[in-house]
């Protein structure tokens, strides 16, 4: 029977070893991997219009490629429209492929792209948010220390020097301070233990109150 989504007539043989990641919290990220290599990869800077891209880019990614046995979604915190566009889409796959479907937060994919680059130890990812906000949240090897926050860039900037340890993400460079990683990015979903994956549910923070007005 054809794939659903590449329409190959021998596209119904998964394998084990194959991890679909799709990453469309903050651009359009989506990777191929079996086990530690990467087999495709589609990284895009993509603020709306996800529903109209995604699609057409999943289906050349697959092309020629075994169907994969499992899929791994970015959950958030991101865009709300661009989260439930690709938790919408990696449900449905699963459904088809009869394969399981996974959640892996944004805060989770950035800590895995420092770690893929030898990072260890505690790391304070802090991403650029609506509003000139931005989302914090300490984590040690993809595991989180505390629940993620939505604050204001002094608050922000607060939390990050009294944080001991490393910090980045797009929220420093929104600080005007440098960082290493930035936006999600799909080819580091399989870093990510199992243990640490959660449900396909699309993660929103509600930001802080405005202490000024105190």
């Amino acid at each position: 029977m054809p794939d659903p989504l590449t329409g190959e007539a021998d596209a119904s043989a998964p394998s084990r070893r194959t991890t679909l990641a799709v990453a469309t919290g903050h651009a359009l990220s989506l990777a191929l991997l079996q086990g530690p290599t990467l087999c495709a990869f589609h990284h895009e800077p993509m603020a709306r219009g996800h529903a109209e891209a995604l699609i057409p880019v999943l289906r050349t990614l697959l092309a020629g490629q075994p169907r994969p046995a499992e899929i791994r979604v970015e959950t958030g915190p991101g865009s709300f429209t661009g989260l439930r566009v690709g938790i919408a889409a990696a449900r449905a796959l699963a459904l088809a492929w009869n394969c399981p479907v996974h959640g892996v937060t944004s805060m989770q994919l950035v800590a895995a792209a420092a770690k893929a680059r030898g990072h260890q130890g505690p790391l304070l990812v802090l991403l650029a948010a609506p509003r000139g906000q931005l989302w914090v949240q300490p984590l040690d090897d993809c595991d989180a220390l505390a629940p993620p926050v939505a604050l204001d860039p002094a608050q922000a900037r607060a939390r990050m020097l009294a944080w001991k340890g490393a910090a980045t993400g797009s929220g420093l460079t929104l600080l005007g301070l440098p960082a290493l990683e930035q936006e999600p990015d799909a080819r580091f979903a399989g870093m990510v233990a199992p243990p640490r994956l959660g449900p396909p549910l699309p993660l929103y923070i509600r930001p802080q109150p405005d202490r000024q007005a105190a």
